[in-house]
């Protein structure tokens, strides 16, 4: 599944959630941004629901994402929802991802 262009808002902790309609085996999700745009660090959480989510990755960092296209890979869960949650950031800046992708 691809979601394509997100921009988040100025300043404070952003997230979005994708609904995969039916319980699915997901492995790997990638994020692509604009160069300099994306997120210091990024949690994945997963949801049979949409209301109780679980965390299964978590990366963090010291530095704003450099590159375009960032890779999670994490073992695979059966869920319904997938949710992105970006750090805090400074009030003017914003992080624009191009295109996030689900693998299953």
């Amino acid at each position: 599944m691809r979601i394509s262009k997100w921009i988040s808002e100025n300043g404070g902790q952003q997230w979005f959630a994708v609904n995969l309609v039916d319980i699915q085996s997901v492995s790997r999700t990638e994020l692509s941004g604009d160069w300099g745009f994306l997120p210091k660090g990024t949690s994945i959480q997963s949801s049979t629901d949409g209301l109780n989510w679980e965390q299964v990755y978590v990366k963090q960092s010291s530095v704003d994402g450099v590159g375009n296209i960032e890779t999670f890979r994490f073992e695979p869960i059966l869920t319904c929802w997938i949710r992105i949650l970006l750090p805090e950031q400074e009030k003017s800046k914003v992080y624009s991802i191009n295109e996030f992708v689900i693998y299953h």
